[in-house]
């Protein structure tokens, strides 16, 4: 994945209010909440941004939530495709995404190959 790829997904989504009641769905899903109001209740820390609630809810927004449309807000950013990306980096970005739970394979200096729990793909991740 492209160095700061999620960040620049969260930020589309989360700063114009156009995509405000998807964001409010997304909060009230992950959360088990009804109001916006709740979420410091449930996730006292959610307003660290090293939090694991924090970075789990947007990790998960990003690759698994489904807006009103049926597709994840990764797809919806490859195919709106805002900051103008490469069109070959969104394909990267949309076919080698998956989220969820990893065991590592082997680890060396910026380096890690994981396998998915659920699917059984094997993955390099490097740090950049």
């Amino acid at each position: 994945m492209r160095t700061g790829a999620i960040n620049e997904i969260i930020t589309y989504f989360f700063k114009p209010y156009t995509h405000r009641e998807e964001v409010e769905r997304a909060f009230q899903e992950f959360f088990g909440i009804r109001t916006l109001d709740e979420i410091l209740v449930v996730a006292p820390d959610f307003t660290n941004y090293d939090s694991p609630s924090h970075r789990h809810f947007h990790e998960w927004f990003v690759f698994h939530f489904k807006l009103a449309n049926g597709r994840t807000p990764l797809q919806k950013w490859c195919e709106e495709n805002p900051l103008l990306v490469d069109v070959a980096d969104c394909a990267d970005l949309l076919r080698w995404n998956e989220y969820g739970f990893f065991k590592v394979i082997s680890s060396l200096p910026g380096r890690v190959e994981v396998e998915s729990m659920v699917s059984k793909k094997q993955y390099v991740v490097r740090e950049y």
